[in-house]
């Protein structure tokens, strides 16, 4: 149908009552598509055929007065609403306007919050956020529990406050006193020192050395500076080194730009560090046997293999 675009415009806002804006479109034809703005949800295509004699417009607004339609009114919403939570939210204070509208809500323990459906509430059975994220918490008691029952006697939790599994808390291990460390850590390998003084130890006796003051974490004074070393045998001047990964910045495990959450540093610098300290020793006459925890625990790996 050959219609001028002020005409197309005269019949779609008889039709439409002058709900849409046309400045846009540009008619060709009956079957060629072209621009129309919705006051509501912006721009879409459409031929002038599907808008005029289908009378179709926004897709949108259509789905919306569908739902709407399926709507319910303020009163069966509270009711089914109080079904499913019983007396954990006021509804007195409720801003309904439909169903697939926002909903403004009021937790009796935490105070107003917002659905962007309101729907939501009944079907999905959500309720106020900061209740939702709390019953997910641990207590400083489930926390105690947990742990004294994976690591019996070893820890005492007299100073414990547990906030979330990833925030530091302090815990206090029989053999080397306070600590700070994330529950989650605690959970998985209990002191920090323990794990990492039993794998030195571990090593070093692998390597024959002593069990000693005189050939373990000994005290050396090298260019007026005191140095503790893992390992010292005096009679071949060789200083042992087991370097933590996540203290020495490995770089088979960290990316050298990341951070170490502990001391702030890049493990890029931790590890240069690590390298710079070595050098220094071997620079005033040490020999220096080194290895990282990771290779430890990779090479004990094979040896179980190998002795299955």
């Amino acid at each position: 149908m050959a219609l001028s675009k002020d005409e197309f415009v005269r019949r779609s806002n008889i039709i439409h009552e002058n709900k849409y804006d046309y400045s846009n479109f540009n008619y060709v034809n009956w079957d060629t598509k072209s621009i129309i703005i919705c006051p509501s949800h912006g721009e879409f295509l459409q031929k002038p055929r599907q808008h005029i004699e289908r009378k179709s417009g926004c897709k949108l607004c259509g789905h919306k007065k569908q739902a709407n339609k399926k709507s319910i009114s303020r009163d069966e919403f509270i009711n089914r609403a109080v079904k499913v939570h019983g007396t954990k939210h006021n509804y007195d204070y409720l801003e309904y306007t439909g169903f697939i509208q926002p909903a403004s809500l009021v937790c009796v323990v935490h105070g107003k919050f917002l659905f962007k459906y309101a729907y939501a509430h009944i079907i999905n059975g959500t309720g106020c956020p900061k209740c939702a994220r709390e019953s997910h918490r641990s207590t400083t008691e489930d926390f105690i529990k947990k742990s004294s029952q994976l690591f019996p006697s070893l820890f005492t939790y007299e100073v414990t406050e547990y906030i979330t599994v990833d925030t530091p808390l302090t815990i206090t291990c029989i053999f080397h006193g306070y600590q700070h460390i994330t529950p989650i850590d605690h959970y998985r390998i209990g002191c920090r020192m323990c794990k990492y003084n039993r794998m030195q130890d571990l090593w070093l006796n692998d390597m024959d050395i002593p069990n000693n003051k005189d050939n373990r974490q000994v005290r050396l004074w090298i260019d007026n500076i005191l140095h503790i070393v893992d390992g010292f045998d005096k009679n071949t001047n060789t200083i042992y080194l087991f370097h933590g990964d996540y203290w020495h910045g490995n770089p088979n495990i960290y990316n050298s730009l990341d951070v170490n959450k502990r001391n702030g540093k890049t493990f890029g610098e931790l590890y240069q560090q690590t390298l710079d300290y070595e050098n220094r020793l071997k620079n005033v006459g040490y020999n220096v046997i080194s290895i990282w925890e990771q290779e430890w625990i990779q090479n004990n790996i094979v040896k179980s293999v190998e002795d299955c």
